[in-house]
């Protein structure tokens, strides 16, 4: 899956700045650790000079610190649009491991068993009006649980929260829409049911009966 194919380049930036730093502000000393990693050869004093210089280019000086907002613009100034949007195409899990992941055999008891799919019935997808019921109500919770035990990658989460305006409802809903339309006839009630019970939403199993 690549990530965030119907992401703009703004909320793909803003997901990535909430990965550089738990979305705190970035400063020179959070691109230091970055650049050095990258440059592990370099001195302490040179990696600091390199830090010090990519600030300035992204208009920060002294020990100010970029918001999201500063981040996003930045980059989007030093970089053209044609080579950013190259830079950030790619897929969090490489396609290799994917195509690894998929001949591995399911166990019998996994909720997450494709192959026992007749287990759970074909013919009762789940629908628009019970998704909306089970957004509205795990979003008063820790409804990120359920997003994981959909498959859902944090990056994807937090991405699909910067679309939504943070609004965790919203972004619920598009989640299991996006999990319904993905998964096809797999989408059943049963094992919505599955995974609600796995991400501790057991209250909510009622709404798909």
């Amino acid at each position: 899956m690549q990530w965030l194919d119907g992401a703009t380049i703004p909320q793909k930036l803003a997901a990535v700045y909430h990965y550089l730093n738990n979305g705190e502000p970035i400063g020179s000393d959070m691109i230091s650790k970055l650049l050095k990693h990258v440059y592990s050869e370099a001195k302490d004093d040179e990696i600091r000079a390199l830090s010090q210089q990519f600030m300035q280019q992204l208009g920060v000086n002294g020990q100010n610190k970029l918001n999201m907002q500063q981040f996003v613009d930045a980059v989007q100034r030093s970089i053209p649009p044609n080579e950013l949007e190259e830079i950030l195409k790619f897929d969090i899990i490489p396609t290799h491991l994917l195509d690894e992941a998929s001949t591995l055999p399911s166990l019998p008891s996994s909720s997450t068993n494709i192959r026992n799919v007749n287990d759970y019935g074909t013919n009762d997808r789940v629908s628009d009006e019970q998704l909306r019921q089970i957004a509205n109500q795990v979003s008063r919770k820790n409804w990120t649980r359920l997003a994981l035990t959909l498959g859902f990658l944090e990056y994807d989460i937090e991405a699909y929260k910067i679309r939504n305006n943070n609004d965790p409802s919203a972004t619920m809903l598009e989640l299991l829409h996006m999990w319904r339309e993905q998964e096809g006839s797999l989408a059943t009630k049963n094992r919505l049911k599955l995974y609600l019970e796995d991400s501790e939403f057991h209250e909510l199993v009622p709404l798909l009966n």
